[in-house]
């Protein structure tokens, strides 16, 4: 098997089977196939594939939702591509991305490993990749400056990787449920200097298909603040560094005090609750 497709699940409606059927009827020149983790969702969106081939289409009900992360693994676990392609169900692929794949195989072939990601097509239009500063202190205040240091992740919506990285990285965290955990694997790759190569195939991305059915914004907040110090302990960063990032962030906002004060907010109900 040359590719693994994993696709965590949960309550995505017509979404899973819009990305399904893109890749089925787009992808041909590689020998693929798809794993659905599905997180005990509560809708019709697994019901809504039956009618999809399933030739190499897999679908795994963890039986209660691991979140992201545990979940990408369980998939993994049980793909059997020599890459592996995690992928959200609220994306969509062309043609154009077989020739990313066969790119990709052709490098492993050739020994080099890397990891790869594409630009999104996001709703509104805009096609860009998808990235942002790396969440420590100093990161924040290269990105502030426009310096060259900066270093990067990129969104998990689409993440490509050989079986030797991932394994090398061990995974995704799973100690983060969700949010952060594309911050926590790119920080990873650049620990073990791993690099990151951007390829050309645009990934339609709607962005937030099951998150925005499930919190508010400030509750969502939360469970990032949450995922951001497990991810500042699980990488040994240093309480101090986070608080110092957390009151950067927060003077950001200057003079947007009602901004500021929902910051402050979030922060101290992801650590202390109501």
């Amino acid at each position: 098997m040359d590719v693994s497709v994993i696709i965590v699940n949960y309550n995505s409606g017509d979404f899973l089977y819009n990305c399904i059927r893109s890749i089925q009827e787009n992808i041909k020149l590689v020998d693929l196939e798809i794993i659905v983790v599905d997180n005990a969702s509560s809708d019709d969106s697994i019901k809504r594939c039956e009618n999809l081939h399933k030739d190499r289409l897999l679908f795994v009900q963890a039986g209660e939702n691991l979140g992201f992360s545990k979940a990408n693994n369980l998939g993994a676990k049980l793909a059997r591509g020599k890459i592996l392609h995690f992928l959200n169900p609220d994306t969509q692929l062309d043609e154009k991305m077989s020739d990313d794949y066969e790119k990709i195989l052709k490098d492993r072939e050739k020994g080099f490993f890397a990891v790869y990601v594409n630009p999104l097509k996001n709703r509104d239009g805009s096609v860009r990749y998808e990235r942002n500063w790396q969440l420590t202190p100093e990161n924040y205040l290269a990105y502030l400056l426009k310096l060259s240091t900066v270093k990067w992740y990129y969104l998990g919506a689409t993440v490509i990787v050989s079986r030797e990285i991932y394994d090398k990285v061990g995974g995704w965290n799973e100690e983060i449920f969700m949010y952060s955990d594309d911050a926590d694997f790119f920080y990873k790759l650049d620990k073990m200097s791993i690099l990151v190569v951007e390829m050309p195939a645009v990934i339609f991305h709607y962005g937030g298909a099951s998150s925005e059915k499930v919190w508010s914004n400030m509750e969502k907040e939360i469970v990032i603040q949450k995922s951001l110090r497990v991810f500042y302990h699980s990488n040994h960063l240093g309480s101090y560094r986070y608080w110092c990032l957390q009151a950067m962030l927060i003077l950001s906002f200057f003079p947007k005090f009602k901004r500021m004060w929902w910051q402050v907010k979030a922060i101290w109900l992801s650590k202390y609750g109501k």
